[in-house]
């Protein structure tokens, strides 16, 4: 019963979220269709993150405080945040180098047009508010609900073949095994600090590298039918290593904690 109420919480959810922007989309497209596709899709986005924290203010109090509780500001809160995309944005840059070394990746004859500093930064804010609203829908609603009702590591798989399951559009079983081990790890950083900000850090850097890198190299240069992008191998493993070290960075920041606690007892 707790599962069928969860599932039912999270469709709902994803409804709230997806047919605002959807329609929005549309009416935009129609309407302005000289207007930039990426800046209709944020329109789209932030009209549907409105939507959604109107609902569940109205609807689901309880699941509106812990947003905002997950999404508290301060000063070492930013710093961390702007630390994780820029050390994910690193990390990305490299595997996508160690790709090129093994034919997984290929230099684009000729750049993308659009790739002078305003279009990074505007790929930057794109990329930030874009994936600030996704986790406030993924890692904020769907996975607070879970967690209230069901076992953490089984709040974390239903949330990450969610994420699997939104990202069909792109072809293979790699790329859907890499978008549910980054289910795993954005998940398990809410879990483990109690905020959003490493998700939508995580989140921001992941999708900006991929960007920016998109712009230069071809990485989708080596394809295998039905299992897709090879370099989905590569970004698999970074995010295995991600999940590791933050798993021992908060490890050892729980042990000092508690060292702390007793010496002050």
């Amino acid at each position: 019963m707790r599962l069928a109420q969860s599932l039912l919480f999270v469709l709902l959810c994803e409804l709230m979220f997806i047919i605002p922007g959807g329609l929005i989309d549309i009416v935009l497209t129609f309407a302005f269709s000289h207007l930039n596709e990426r800046v209709i899709t944020l329109i789209g986005f932030l009209c549907s993150g409105v939507v959604l924290m109107l609902c569940l203010k109205h609807f689901f109090h309880n699941i509106f405080l812990r947003i905002k509780e997950l999404m508290r500001i301060d000063i070492s809160k930013l710093f961390l945040l702007i630390a994780v995309i820029v050390i994910t944005g690193v990390l990305y840059t490299m595997i996508v180098f160690i790709g090129l070394e093994f034919d997984l990746v290929s230099w684009k004859e000729a750049p993308l047009e659009s790739t002078g500093i305003l279009s990074i930064i505007s790929l930057l804010l794109f990329a930030f508010i874009v994936t600030a609203i996704k986790e406030l829908v993924f890692r904020g609603a769907d996975l607070s609900y879970l967690l209230m009702r069901l076992n953490p590591w089984v709040s974390i798989v239903i949330i990450s073949i969610l994420l699997s399951v939104g990202h069909m559009q792109y072809s293979g079983i790699l790329n859907c095994l890499t978008m549910f081990i980054f289910g795993v790890v954005a998940s398990f950083t809410v879990i483990r600090t109690n905020t959003l900000y490493w998700a939508i850090g995580l989140h921001c850097g992941w999708n900006f590298a991929n960007g920016v890198n998109n712009m230069y190299f071809d990485l989708n240069n080596k394809i295998i039918p039905q299992f897709g992008n090879t370099f989905e191998l590569l970004r698999a493993g970074l995010l295995i290593l991600i999940l590791v070290s933050f798993w021992l960075y908060s490890r050892n920041q729980l042990l000092q904690r508690t060292a702390n606690k007793t010496i002050v007892e």
